[in-house]
């Protein structure tokens, strides 16, 4: 009995936590389950992009990244962010921070204590940087890893989602793309980046404190 009203009062807790986090008018946090597999989505049903923060904690399930999750929603859109694999003789609880912010204002981060911090509409800094990215590219997350680990706010595209802007944004053509991952400081467009190792030396040649 005694474990039974734990189960309740923690599944409405949950639910409290989910009301809290996912009330944004226009996009939300969606779940989607399959057997044990439990599929988050971000879906936009506005007119215009957002960009969304996203951590979860759980004892209950194995997640495909233990990293937070930071992308753009892009309108009328849906986005897969996360997937939980429900453990063995677990009751399949997490909870979670799920924050919305326009797009035109820059999500920026820093490290506390916790982890990390969130601050919307901080100033930025005086370069700006675009990362053009791929679904399942390990070099683009490290890119934003270390952006976001050095307070360097940014910008993302995928070129997925609204290819037009991003060719127009890169000024070349389209059959010109055969990337996985470009990165736009200022002017310059690197679309030759391997490597970490590669990576940080180019962040270096304008943010030298980076590390």
């Amino acid at each position: 009995m005694f474990k039974f009203l734990i189960y309740i009062i923690s599944f409405f807790i949950i639910q409290i936590a989910w009301s809290q986090n996912n009330n944004h008018p226009y996009v939300k946090l969606i779940e989607k389950k399959n057997g044990k597999r439990l599929e988050l989505f971000a879906k936009n049903s506005d007119t215009v992009s957002y960009s969304i923060f996203l951590r979860v904690t759980t004892d209950d399930f194995r997640r495909s990244s233990n990293r937070p999750v930071l992308e753009t929603i892009y309108p009328k859109s849906e986005k897969h962010l996360l997937t939980l694999i429900k453990l063995a003789n677990k009751e399949g609880l997490y909870e979670y921070q799920f924050i919305v912010n326009k797009y035109t204002e820059e999500l920026s981060f820093t490290k506390d204590h916790d982890g990390v911090e969130i601050n919307f509409n901080d100033a930025l800094k005086s370069k700006s940087v675009v990362v053009f990215e791929t679904d399942d590219c390990d070099i683009c997350d490290q890119a934003k890893r270390i952006l976001t680990n050095n307070d360097i706010s940014f910008k993302t595209y995928n070129f997925s989602n609204n290819p037009s802007e991003i060719f127009n944004l890169l000024k070349i053509q389209k059959d010109t793309i055969d990337k996985t991952f470009i990165l736009k400081i200022q002017d310059s467009i690197y679309d030759n980046i391997e490597t970490k190792d590669t990576l940080i030396e180019t962040f270096k040649k304008y943010f030298p404190e980076i590390n």
